[in-house]
């Protein structure tokens, strides 16, 4: 496997972040069950929201909005093809990903083609990809570009797969292309601590007391951080484990700012919070980006000073919030008091 390097992964993240943007922002405000969950449609159709998504954000979408793109895809069978090989993607950004299996299937695809459907044009056009996808020094050199490359090459053909006077249909069960590769080939490397924090947050976010707090800018009791540090320190790990992964952070010994720079806030919910300080006063158009990028600051490194509001971009708050710099100045302190050790 070759080296992945920060520019090629930065691409990688931002195609996909366009793709998401894209879906999201096209779904039809019209419909029924959009509406219902406008709120969320609304909140994750800029292209600003997906500059730092964190685990709260990917299951927020995971639960509300991915289920209104099932009325809108028309080739299931390339969907389920696009999987595949973003299996194969993760596998070269994340060791913990195991894509043998994955890959397996998707040279089965190119084979059955290649045999049983060069008679159809749209297929032979494709065939020196065909041959490439086949070859053993594709996958010994395989690079995000490369399988980019193929899956859009080929996803439009996996239609003839289903039937057709070949004879032979391949069924891709998409929830076992994300799930543990058994298949003996390769040894899935073993889970790093922040890969075990990742996990345990995604199984309990939704049904924790205190990651919930977290997430909407609750204040934490001191039951609520005795009990984070002993799950994080302890259970899913040692201290050691956990100052390694923090010790470049400003928080440092905070779990809960540790935890928050994982899942992070509810956005809506956070604007509220400031709201309440003004009495539910409007906002002007520049003030609400402002507290987003704020917001995503909180997002991305888990708490926030007031210093922070004397470096730029945050510096320009006295001409933005000219008539609520203390407003401002006292949300800055909230978001950070609710985590307070």
């Amino acid at each position: 496997m070759e080296h992945i390097s920060k520019e090629e992964s930065r691409a990688f993240h931002d195609n996909l972040a366009d793709i998401l943007h894209q879906q999201i922002a096209n779904l039809n405000r019209n419909r029924i069950d959009v509406r219902l969950q406008l709120k969320a449609v609304e909140t994750y159709a800029t292209p600003e929201a997906m500059v730092c998504l964190t685990l709260g954000d990917v299951m927020a979408m995971k639960g509300n909005i991915s289920p209104l793109f099932k009325n809108a895809i028309t080739d299931i069978s390339a969907l389920k093809f696009d999987a595949l090989v973003l299996k194969s993607q993760l596998a070269l950004v994340d060791e913990t990903v195991n894509s043998t299996s994955s890959e397996r299937k998707i040279m089965d695809i190119a084979g059955c083609l290649k045999e049983k459907k060069a008679s159809i044009p749209q297929v032979m056009a494709k065939m020196d990809v065909l041959n490439e996808v086949l070859s053993a020094r594709f996958w010994e050199s395989k690079s995000l570009g490369s399988l980019e490359r193929i899956r859009l090459a080929l996803r439009d053909l996996i239609q003839y797969m289903d039937g057709g006077t070949g004879g032979q249909t391949f069924i891709i069960n998409v929830t076992d292309t994300f799930e543990e590769d058994n298949s003996g080939v390769n040894v899935t490397p073993i889970r790093t601590y922040r890969r075990r924090v990742e996990d345990y947050l995604k199984e309990h976010l939704s049904d924790d007391d205190a990651l919930q707090k977290i997430y909407h800018l609750e204040p934490l009791s001191g039951q609520d951080i005795t009990r984070l540090e002993l799950i994080f320190w302890e259970e899913l790990g040692s201290k050691a484990e956990f100052e390694a992964q923090t010790r470049t952070k400003p928080y440092q010994h905070n779990v809960a700012a540790f935890i928050r720079s994982i899942i992070g806030v509810e956005q809506e919910v956070a604007l509220e919070k400031y709201r309440a300080l003004i009495h539910g006063a409007e906002l002007t158009r520049m003030q609400e980006e402002y507290l987003r990028m704020l917001i995503r600051y909180v997002c991305e490194n888990g708490d926030i000073a007031t210093v922070v509001l004397q470096q730029p971009p945050f510096n320009k708050f006295p001409v933005i919030f000219r008539d609520s710099r203390e407003s401002l100045i006292d949300y800055v302190k909230l978001i950070s008091q609710v985590i307070a050790v």
